[in-house]
C-alpha cells in the first residue's frame, strides 16, 4: 500500500534521489538511498541504496554501504583513495624507438 493506505501508488523511501524526466508507475517501493536516473522509467520495486536506469529501469549498481556513498557524494565524508597504478615492465614505445 501506498503513504496513507491508498493502493497502487509508489512509495519512495528516504533520501532517494530521482533524475529529470523519470517516471515511477504503479504500486513499487523505492528503497532508501536509490538512485534513479534521468528519463528512467520505473515498474519494478528498486532495492536500498541500488542504481537504476533505463526504459524499463534496471539495476546498474548497488552500494554495500549505502549511507557511506551518500555521505561521501554529499561532501561529508572525505572521497574513498583511489588505488595506486602498478608501474608497466614493458618498454614504452618512446624507449624502444630510440635503441
Amino acid at each position: 500500500m501506498g503513504a496513507r493506505g491508498l493502493k497502487d501508488l509508489p512509495v519512495i523511501g528516504d533520501y532517494v534521489r530521482i533524475g529529470a524526466g523519470a517516471k515511477i508507475l504503479g504500486n513499487v517501493r523505492i528503497g532508501d538511498f536509490a538512485v534513479i536516473g534521468a528519463n528512467a522509467v520505473v515498474v519494478k520495486d528498486v532495492a536500498p541504496g541500488a542504481v537504476v536506469g533505463g526504459i524499463p529501469a534496471r539495476e546498474i549498481r548497488r552500494d554495500a554501504d549505502p549511507l557511506a556513498a551518500y555521505e561521501r557524494e554529499m561532501g561529508l565524508r572525505p572521497p574513498m583513495p583511489r588505488p595506486k597504478s602498478v608501474e608497466s615492465t614493458e618498454p614504452t614505445r618512446a624507449s624502444s624507438a630510440a635503441q
